[in-house]
């Protein structure tokens, strides 16, 4: 969640905006979807194409190796207990938190 409300920041240990889509991909990827809605796809039809046509997923991975988010990854993964992704995204839509648990279960299974 870019912007959570206070009651869902006085619930948990840890709130990373940072570790979200960066603004370039976010607005990219909005810009698609809504093209694609205009052309009759359904929202979660729109969403997944866009996604898939701007290889979010990859722009993704790359924003975790680099910067400020390269530091919080290994940090992340290193807390104890499970780490609770909180989403706001219906069912059936791609996100970036998948890609983020993954990474997050690699780093915590060992090279």
């Amino acid at each position: 969640m870019r912007s959570p409300p206070g009651w869902f920041r006085r619930r948990v240990d840890a709130v990373c905006p940072e570790l979200g889509l960066s603004a370039e991909t976010r607005a990219a990827l909005d810009d698609r979807r809504r093209e694609l809605r205009m052309q009759g796809l359904c929202e979660a039809g729109a969403h997944n194409a866009a996604w898939a046509e701007l290889a979010v997923d990859d722009r993704y991975r790359a924003r975790l190796r680099s910067g400020s988010t390269k530091e919080q990854v290994p940090a992340l993964a290193s807390r104890v207990g499970p780490v609770v992704l909180a989403t706001d995204r219906r069912p059936g839509l791609r996100c970036h938190r998948e890609v983020l648990a993954a990474t997050l279960d690699a780093r915590r299974d060992g090279p």
